[in-house]
C-alpha cells in the first residue's frame, strides 16, 4: 500500500510575491524568501525587462498569471 501524497502540481495563476517566493523557498522565513524571488528576478537575464512589459511594479503584493509564467519559464517551476 502506497501512503506517499501526491505533491499539488504548480498551477499557473495570481500569487502573492511571498506565496510565490515560498513555492521556490519553502525552507526559509518568507521575507527571506521574497528578497531571495527579489534578487533572481533582477539576477536572471531578461526576466526584469519582461516582467516590466506586463505592467510589473515591485511594490505591488501580487504577480499576474502572466508574470508566473514568464517567471517559471525563465526559473523552471518550483519544487513540491
Amino acid at each position: 500500500m502506497n501512503n506517499s501524497i501526491d505533491p499539488k502540481p504548480f498551477v499557473i495563476k495570481a500569487y502573492g510575491k511571498s506565496e510565490l517566493a515560498m513555492r521556490y523557498c519553502p525552507d526559509v522565513d518568507p521575507h527571506v524568501a521574497a528578497n531571495r524571488l527579489r534578487r533572481w528576478i533582477v539576477q536572471t537575464k531578461g526576466l526584469l525587462p519582461a516582467l516590466q512589459q506586463t505592467g510589473y511594479n515591485r511594490h505591488a503584493h501580487f504577480f499576474t498569471p502572466l508574470q508566473v509564467s514568464i517567471i517559471v519559464s525563465l526559473l523552471g517551476e518550483p519544487p513540491d
